[in-house]
């Protein structure tokens, strides 16, 4: 029985083992480049999203205007609820023809809201209105159930 040296095999492993490492290596450099430029890309679309988003760049005569608009719009959802109420008695007698009168009065406050919503984060006037539409429309929705199950008459 002769004995061989196995060196051989043991070097050519780790040859094999430091390509390896080297391609890994290579691999890792690559994903933190992508990383980096991903990392850069991110922070340019937030930065044009501040510059170019709701409420973003300099405060416009269009950004003066929308507590105005908004704060109308609630008013005059909040005056047709009693008109929602009157309306809704006749929900159960006439759920075809009343209904869709009921749902029209509704949309001042849906508009509200809907117009508030993208600008509540920039001031407390804005997310107020937002919540105070929503409000409109529930008491509307509210007003349609009502109606329907026949509560008011």
């Amino acid at each position: 029985m002769t004995y061989r040296s196995a060196d051989s095999v043991y070097e050519q492993r780790i040859q094999e083992l430091r390509a390896e490492l080297d391609a890994i290596a290579a691999d890792r450099r690559d994903l933190e480049t992508r990383i980096e430029v991903q990392a850069r890309a991110t922070d340019a679309r937030a930065a044009d999203l501040a510059a170019h988003g709701p409420g973003g760049g300099a405060l416009g005569a269009s950004l003066l205007r929308i507590p105005f608009l908004v704060g109308g719009l609630l008013l005059v959802g909040a005056l047709v609820v009693p008109a929602e109420i009157y309306i809704g008695g006749y929900i159960h007698h006439q759920p075809s023809e009343a209904i869709v009168p009921v749902l029209m009065l509704g949309i001042p406050g849906l508009l509200a809201g809907v117009i508030a919503f993208p600008y509540r984060r920039l001031g407390n006037g804005y997310a107020s209105g937002a919540v105070v539409g929503a409000a409109l429309v529930f008491i509307t929705l509210a007003i349609v159930f009502a109606g329907c199950t026949g509560v008011l008459k």
